[in-house]
């Protein structure tokens, strides 16, 4: 496995796990998105994650085996940033409309200011996801062309 490979399912993992928190804590969990002593209880722990995601990558570059990157990495790589980002702006595009066309500006209002950042950073966490599994996908899919 290379070293490129192991960030891209350390991004898988770290990602998933913090986006499925943010939206379990925001969506779900009762009460718990409905003060800004609760939200920044998340958002610390969400730093944590992201934090753990940015030691895991660097640890894997600077103790992995074999080289960084080659010219496949780079490419496997690049489509992965690519689907990160398409999903983040559907995702920002989806809310802005939802914002303006139906009720969904109403349920804003009635959440403090700190909810909409912790939202933001769930989209933030989600296009991360779909980036490492994209590059995992990606991965698998020579492995098994190879084998």
């Amino acid at each position: 496995m290379s070293k490129q490979e192991k960030i891209g399912l350390v991004m898988l993992v770290v990602a998933t796990i913090g986006a499925g928190y943010l939206a379990w804590a925001l969506f779900v969990a009762p009460g718990a998105a409905a003060s800004e002593g609760a939200l920044s209880g998340m958002r610390d722990n969400v730093a944590k994650l992201f934090a753990v995601l940015l030691l895991g990558a660097m640890a894997i570059q600077k103790y992995g085996n074999g080289p960084l990157e080659d010219e496949r990495d780079r490419q496997i790589k690049a489509e992965g940033m690519e689907a990160g980002y398409f999903a983040l702006i559907l995702m920002v595009f989806v809310s802005g409309m939802l914002i303006r066309g139906t009720g969904f500006a109403d349920y804003l209002r009635l959440r403090p200011r700190g909810w909409l950042e912790l939202y933001l950073l769930l989209c933030v966490a989600v296009s991360v996801a779909v980036s490492g599994a994209v590059r995992t996908y990606r991965y698998w899919c020579d492995r098994r062309a190879a084998g």
